[in-house]
């Protein structure tokens, strides 16, 4: 596999973090009287699945990672290639998240009144406050700082997994190393050693239906992005296995209907099924002759996967400081169906916004920091050669 860019992967991410602003906004859209009760209830459980969103996210960055620099590391671990790999993920997440992370931070001092102490701020501009537990100034940058602390990790994770060398024997572990950290981040994994063993298939797979929870400090979400981030890693393998280069795109597609349904269902296990089930869409979408790769690369979808990165992280500011203030404004003045003005009125100059930010600021920075900051001399290893 080249470094070309799979332009559906690209639109998988913007359909995604779409996912994430409908997630963040429907309790608000879906109070409407517009809809009947069960037609709403379908609905606030599917888009109560837009966090679900983020574990793709990981997936796909450890799956294009693979990609592009699994083969560098996997021989070994130089000064040259870990810095310049930190480099590039340096220039592709700072200037946004340093930006926006400072509009963040005057919203809560002007709208919201929070108080936001200096420590808590410098650890945000390090991007380590989900590792250090340590609030986040943007709500949604906790999974940026879960990705930071794992780009330093990753490229020793290429060389521990290298040295498995059969590609099905290796999948076949960062599978059940993903499983193991998703039962380890619920509380039923706990239950499992001391509740009556008649309770254990209970405990694992049905009681606890906040594997996606609103903990984002600590080392719930490190262990929810590290999960998710191997199974990223299989998917390469995946992608490389002749068992699965057979596959029919006919049972791709079957996966991809059965991922769509589970969005209606509301349990752990249909949680860590759909996140398991990822791999597959992924495999599906870098085949050119796929429909789904297809319908992932034209030219809207991909255009919102190239604004993801500005619209995610943009998003959750407009919800939490302009919208309240602009429904209120409407309601008193009594204008019908105010809730859906506020919202498409903001979704567009979100999206417009996201554009500017794509374009003018995201897209050019991270161009200009990495040809003034990589490296492009020889290094000395840091860790050794993985045996043969």
């Amino acid at each position: 596999m080249n470094k070309v860019e799979i332009k559906s992967l690209t639109g998988v991410r913007g359909v995604a973090a779409s996912f994430v602003v409908f997630h963040h906004w429907h309790y608000f859209l879906l109070s409407s009287s517009l809809f009947s009760p069960s037609v709403r209830y379908h609905l606030v459980t599917f888009f109560d699945h837009g966090n679900w969103s983020v574990d793709l996210f990981f997936v796909l960055s450890g799956f294009l990672l693979s990609i592009t620099s699994y083969n560098e590391f996997k021989d070994g671990v130089t000064r040259i290639n870990y810095f310049n790999f930190i480099i590039k993920r340096f220039c592709r997440v700072y200037p946004i998240y340093i930006v926006l992370t400072l509009f963040y931070l005057l919203a809560e001092i002007f709208f919201t009144q929070h108080k936001v102490s200096i420590l808590t701020l410098l650890v945000n501009l390090t991007l380590f406050q989900s590792a250090l537990n340590i609030k986040n100034i943007n709500p949604l940058a906790w999974s940026l700082s879960v990705e930071w602390v794992i780009y330093f990790l990753l490229p020793f994770m290429f060389v521990l997994f290298n040295k498995i060398r059969r590609i099905d024997s290796r999948t076949l572990v960062l599978y059940t190393l993903s499983i193991f950290f998703m039962l380890l981040i619920t509380n039923s994994f706990t239950n499992i050693f001391y509740s009556n063993k008649k309770d254990l298939f209970s405990n694992i797979f049905l009681l606890n239906q906040n594997y996606v929870s609103t903990i984002i400090t600590g080392y719930y979400p490190l262990l929810r992005g590290l999960s998710s981030y191997l199974l990223g890693i299989a998917t390469f393998g995946l992608l490389n296995s002749s068992r699965v280069s057979v596959i029919p795109n006919s049972i791709f597609y079957i996966i991809s209907v059965i991922q769509f349904a589970l969005l209606f269902t509301s349990s752990l296990l249909w949680n860590v099924v759909f996140i398991l089930l990822i791999p597959f869409l992924l495999i599906s979408l870098t085949r050119d002759n796929s429909f789904l790769s297809k319908l992932f690369s034209t030219k809207p979808i991909y255009f919102l996967g190239e604004i993801s990165f500005s619209l995610y992280l943009s998003h959750f500011l407009f919800v939490m400081s302009v919208s309240p203030r602009l429904e209120k404004l409407l309601m008193q003045r009594h204008v019908p169906h105010y809730k859906y003005i506020v919202f498409f009125s903001l979704l567009s100059f979100i999206v417009i916004l996201s554009t500017a930010l794509y374009y003018y600021l995201e897209k050019p920075l991270n161009i200009r920091l990495r040809n003034r900051l990589l490296l492009k001399y020889p290094s000395v290893k840091l860790t050794p050669q993985p045996s043969i």
